[in-house]
């Protein structure tokens, strides 16, 4: 696991609600031009096939959306079972840091160190997850060498 994945944590988590929102409100307007079609109310032919399209259109964008959502999900876990590996110390430090947004101040209140100690641990905790991804990586590419 890389620094840039990790780094990108909150962000991705706060893609990841703005998702949601969106998905919700598509949701709400395909679930309005449902009911309106239910109640039968009047409208023209030609207003009946604009709200088709646009529904269709809306459904299109929905499952867009869904992909996303899956991908950022997927990406979001993989970060976090990445740092389930490390020592507790290290794994306390990124997850304030990274998962929580927490400043240095309060990461060092919480993990129990003094305030320049935190970046050497995160950094040490950054270097570690980058030479297991390195590790899986090179085991990976041994085994399908051997297989070939």
């Amino acid at each position: 696991m890389d620094r840039e994945r990790i780094a990108n944590y909150l962000p991705l988590k706060a893609e990841g609600d703005l998702l949601r929102l969106q998905l919700e409100e598509i949701e709400a307007v395909l679930l309005y031009t449902a009911a309106q079609r239910l109640s039968k109310m009047p409208s023209a032919p030609s207003k009946d096939r604009a709200m088709e399209r646009k529904a269709n259109k809306h459904i299109a964008i929905a499952e867009h959306y869904k992909r996303l959502l899956k991908k950022t999900g997927e990406e979001l876990a993989a970060i976090e079972k990445a740092i389930e590996t490390l020592p507790p110390k290290e794994r306390i430090c990124l997850r304030c840091r990274y998962i929580m947004g927490y400043s240095v101040e309060k990461t060092a209140e919480i993990v129990g160190v003094e305030r320049r100690q935190v970046n050497n641990i995160k950094n040490s905790a950054l270097d570690r997850l980058e030479r297991q991804e390195r590790e899986r990586k090179r085991n990976a590419d041994q085994k399908l060498h051997d297989k070939g």
